[in-house]
């Protein structure tokens, strides 16, 4: 895969906020970015959650962390799952990927986030 100077601008756009290139740049016409960019997208959120997550964590760390954003932000409409957002973070910052899908949800721990 190869990653274009435009698909990290538009991902740039996206982390800072700033909108209007990110319409701009992510909605040229001539752009294509197939399944790059959400495979890009998706590796900078690994790389950030293992950056905000080194080392000895546990999931009490996870949970914790999600709080204080949510507390942080202007959540009146419950956009940020907190469930969604802990399961993510887990997913990321373990070894081996989270299965596709389950019926069961166990307890997340660290050996096992799902």
């Amino acid at each position: 895969m190869i990653v274009t100077d435009k698909q990290v601008a538009v991902l740039r756009a996206a982390l800072v906020g700033d909108d209007e290139t990110f319409e701009r740049l992510g909605g040229e016409s001539d752009q294509d970015y197939g399944d790059a960019f959400g495979v890009l997208m998706a590796t900078a959120f690994v790389l950030a959650a293992r950056r905000r997550f080194p080392g000895d964590w546990s999931s009490a760390d996870v949970i914790r962390f999600v709080g204080q954003v949510r507390a942080g932000y202007d959540d009146q409409d419950d956009s940020v799952d907190p469930g969604a957002a802990e399961h993510l973070l887990l997913a990321a910052c373990a070894i081996r990927p989270c299965p596709q899908a389950s019926t069961r949800r166990p307890k997340p721990t660290r050996s096992s986030p799902c």
